[in-house]
């Protein structure tokens, strides 16, 4: 090319290389779980990554002798046995992140020190060459390389079904289903939630032209930012192809923030109050085509957080997906949406039909990390307890549960009613008074459950802020929402906590506590004088 500064031409030459990764191949390891085929993810020491390569957003692949010295190069390849060495590819994971983003605002506006996770990179195995051999070969490589894993494929945790019967009873009490409610109706009379919070939702694709987030365009919806992780596209250029996967994400958001009294449709839970022009709080779309170890974990670093690249700096996250794997990656991604105050809320999982009990009680992640990081979410069924296949709702699962479940919020098809994504999808609400039937549907599986604790957490925050009512000495932190969600929960009684946690949410009572008019806030200390 030829640039012109006013007094002469200088030729510029441009070097660009392209990498093909054709698509997604599944694969198993010995414990049947399933990963992204072809491929290992590496954790290097910062210290080593060239700095070139680090720092260049605009490079997001190179052979592994670019980035580490050679001694490093020549110890992974002799681990492996492989030669030559000059083939092995890395591609990033943080891909919007550079040795810069050290630091991050929080949502509470500390600044916060990040760990590096800019140093984690997808590693491309050779042809022929077995995945779980290499993570293993390269396991004692240490310090040089911290660890190695699987990109691990995680599920969402939903029972799709087409039964339906009945409205919103999740939300509002019924004499059909009088204890399979979460007491909206004293809570929306506190508040109904403000477009200053926003809640991150990681989903396959979401169809944000549906009518309840707003006016059928991108710019006139809900979704104030997002983008996809797995392709790198823009929300309207993943539109078309994440419509086909749409319906999980799209049931999700309208939970949480469905535009409520809008004369049409459902109510999110914090979805705000049309009549008055306000439509509720705003949502992050962070999709994912592939739910993969690097895409989910890249969309919660970026979803949590904001430096000087970039970030949604969301106050929610919702996570709707899991699998009984414990990954490395996701736990420092998750860790990094503690670091930055982000309440990041999570599904316990199901128990399908056909499966044994014995998986009743098995691992799931992301909501088995830590408990101070994720609110564990396991599912209720028509009478406010936990959802089993034997009794309370329908027959298609039951939640899963151990000593990490938090709280319980509904999952059962027979109570949730919600948004349904995408043109032509069949089934829909078709018992229901709504036009066109095929824009709501019944929804079930503690991915339903998630989404109906990260609303009440959006109204908490939305309420209790003195952005909005300077009577109120500070905001919620993440630590007071897990502590008042726990607090004010409903105790379902003959289940103990390993089944159902503090019990079933209590929308009313939660906000009622933290409400002025009340009598209740919560005032931070920063005494150190014993008890306070």
């Amino acid at each position: 090319g030829i640039s012109f500064d006013g007094i002469a031409n200088t030729n510029i030459t441009y070097k660009y290389s392209l990498l093909r990764i054709d698509s997604l191949v599944v694969g198993y390891n010995t414990d049947s779980n399933k990963y992204v085929k072809g491929e290992v993810i590496v954790k290097f020491d910062p210290a080593i990554i060239d700095s070139n390569f680090a720092d260049n957003i605009n490079w997001q692949f190179a052979k592994l002798s670019e980035i580490v010295p050679d001694s490093v190069v020549t110890d992974i390849v002799n681990a492996m046995s492989y030669d030559p060495a000059g083939d092995l590819v890395v591609v990033k994971i943080y891909d919007w992140m550079t040795k810069s983003d050290s630091l991050s605002i929080a949502r509470n506006g500390d600044t916060i020190l990040m760990n590096k996770l800019w140093s984690t990179y997808r590693l491309l195995s050779p042809l022929g060459y077995n995945d779980t051999s290499i993570m293993n070969s390269l396991s004692n490589l240490y310090p040089d390389l911290i660890y190695s894993q699987l990109n691990y494929l995680y599920d969402l945790d939903n029972i799709p079904n087409d039964n339906y019967k009945g409205y919103q009873l999740s939300l509002l009490p019924t004499t059909l289903e009088p204890d399979a409610h979460i007491n909206m109706n004293g809570a929306w009379d506190i508040e109904t939630g403000k477009s200053g919070i926003k809640v991150g939702m990681i989903e396959n694709g979401i169809d944000y032209k549906h009518p309840e987030f707003g006016g059928g365009t991108l710019a006139t919806s809900k979704f104030v930012g997002g983008e996809e992780f797995y392709f790198g596209h823009t929300l309207e250029n993943y539109y078309p192809l994440g419509l086909s996967v749409s319906w999980h994400g799209t049931a999700t958001s309208g939970i949480v923030g469905a535009i409520r009294n809008n004369g049409f449709g459902i109510a999110g839970i914090a979805g705000g109050d049309a009549a008055n022009n306000n439509t509720g709080v705003s949502l992050i779309a962070l999709e994912c085509y592939y739910l993969t170890t690097a895409t989910s974990a890249n969309a919660i670093v970026k979803g949590s957080s904001l430096t000087t690249n970039g970030g949604y700096e969301c106050d929610i996250i919702n996570a709707s997906f899991g699998g009984p794997f414990w990954d490395l990656t996701l736990e420092s991604a998750i860790e990094n949406c503690f670091d930055n105050h982000c309440v990041f809320i999570a599904s316990r999982g199901n128990r399908n039909a056909d499966q044994n009990q014995n998986q009743n009680t098995k691992e799931h992640y992301p909501s088995g990390y830590k408990k101070e990081w994720v609110i564990c979410t396991g599912s209720s069924g028509n009478n406010g307890r936990r959802k089993k296949i034997t009794s309370n709702g329908d027959a298609h699962y039951e939640s899963k549960y151990d000593h990490k479940v938090d709280i319980i919020a509904p999952g059962s098809m027979d109570i949730v009613l919600t948004c349904q994504g995408g043109p032509n999808l069949g089934g829909g609400f078709i018992d229901g008074p709504f036009t066109p039937d095929d824009e709501y549907s019944h929804f079930s599986g503690t991915s339903s459950a998630a989404p109906h604790v990260a609303g009440l957490a959006a109204l908490m925050l939305s309420h209790h802020s003195p952005a909005t009512n300077p009577l109120y000495p500070n905001k919620l932190d993440d630590g007071d929402i897990q502590h008042l969600l726990k607090y004010y929960a409903t105790d379902v009684g003959i289940e103990g906590q390993t089944e159902v946690g503090f019990g079933l949410i209590d929308a009313k009572r939660t906000m009622q506590h933290i409400d002025l008019n009340n009598g209740y806030w919560v005032q931070h200390s920063t005494s150190n004088v014993p008890g306070s």
